[in-house]
């Protein structure tokens, strides 16, 4: 059975978060709004991350959407938890509504979908 977790911009996490939980973690990270908070406290916390981990052999195979302030969302997959290393890292640029349906297909474990995006490797322009 897959672990899913929500990882929030200012810290905190929830296991199997729900739609509302998506919504507020995107929230965060496109309405930088609170009058608390610095552009230094936004740069030094620039994302939230929802993260897929499953069994894989005896492995633990790790993917994460990361939702950048900048609209990028990174996708990458690691074979193992313990691996330095990714498999694969790639990047698109999204709103608010394409970083939603993206987490939804990552909670809903839709990884042939996900992986049929339109991506782009990391470092390529």
């Amino acid at each position: 059975m897959p672990a899913i977790t929500l990882n929030f911009r200012f810290g905190g996490a929830t296991e199997d978060p729900s739609p509302a939980d998506l919504e507020r973690a995107i929230a965060e990270i496109f309405e930088e709004t609170n009058p608390a908070c610095s552009q230094g406290d936004y740069a030094e916390h620039p994302n939230a991350w929802l993260e897929y981990g499953d069994a894989s052999g005896d492995r633990w195979a790790i993917i994460t959407l990361d939702l950048y302030r900048s609209g990028e969302m990174r996708f990458t997959k690691y074979a193992d938890q313990d691996d330095a290393e990714p498999e694969f890292e790639l990047s698109k640029q999204v709103q608010r509504d394409e970083a939603m349906r993206l987490w939804l297909l990552l909670r809903n474990g839709r990884l042939a979908e996900l992986l049929s995006e339109s991506w782009r490797q990391v470092g390529s322009g």
